[in-house]
């Protein structure tokens, strides 16, 4: 049973690098009918797919710093008005959590100075909460 299946999943992964090879042959094709420069279409290719490479991470860090937002709102152990210590090597902050944003959460530190870390940065880093 298990090797059928991994025959089986093999077989869709074949058919699509198949199915792929194939459109680029007859994309190919018919662009050298219709008498497209090469080296202009490379160049067309590349600044295209840069530009969706780069609208896909933008879009990528935006979507996680909601998620996380959303993560940290509902979920998370520290919630607004709580006094907290974040715990890490290249810097230290101290202060009460004075609002939780779409993307950002905004600490009011000890010293009275807002700190804004975003979301996704705040849910990775080790929180020590002051019980009071």
């Amino acid at each position: 049973m298990h090797k059928s299946l991994l025959q089986k999943t093999q077989g869709k992964i074949i058919k699509k690098v198949f199915k792929g090879v194939l459109i680029s042959i007859i994309l190919i094709f018919i662009l050298s009918i219709w008498g497209v420069d090469q080296s202009e279409l490379f160049l067309f290719m590349a600044s295209v797919l840069t530009v969706i490479g780069i609208a896909l991470f933008v879009q990528w860090s935006r979507l996680s710093n909601l998620t996380s937002g959303m993560i940290i709102f509902f979920n998370h152990t520290a919630k607004l008005d709580d006094t907290i210590q974040i715990i890490d090597k290249e810097y230290y902050v101290e202060g009460r959590i004075s609002d939780i944003c779409l993307f950002f959460v905004q600490i009011k530190t000890t010293e009275n100075e807002e700190v804004t870390l975003p979301n996704s940065v705040f849910l990775q880093k080790m929180i020590k909460k002051k019980i009071s």
